[in-house]
């Protein structure tokens, strides 16, 4: 079974990082989940790839769509990132 993770909006690691959560996060949620599921995909708003426990995966925002696009594209989503989705143009 695989399970997503999604951050707050306008969220990532990147950002919990910054309040001393992102560790935290990733050793008592992340890595638990890895446990139990075959596939663990957390998406987020930044363009990150930080090291994760085997299992995990970020999915992150690598076209650097503005925050309200990011919920449309979820039904483009594709292991590679949000390649096939349209963006609404706000964020160029």
């Amino acid at each position: 079974m695989i399970i997503g993770v999604l951050s707050e909006q306008g969220g990532s690691l990147r950002n919990l990082a910054a309040s001393g959560q992102a560790q935290r996060f990733v050793d008592q949620y992340l890595a638990r989940y890895a446990r139990h599921f075959e596939r663990v995909y957390y998406f987020s708003y930044a363009d990150e790839a930080p090291p994760l426990p085997d299992g995990c995966m970020v999915i992150g925002n690598r076209r650097r769509w503005h925050r309200c696009c990011m919920r449309f594209s979820s039904r483009c989503f594709t292991t590679a990132g949000f390649a096939s989705a349209t963006c609404c143009g706000s964020c160029r």
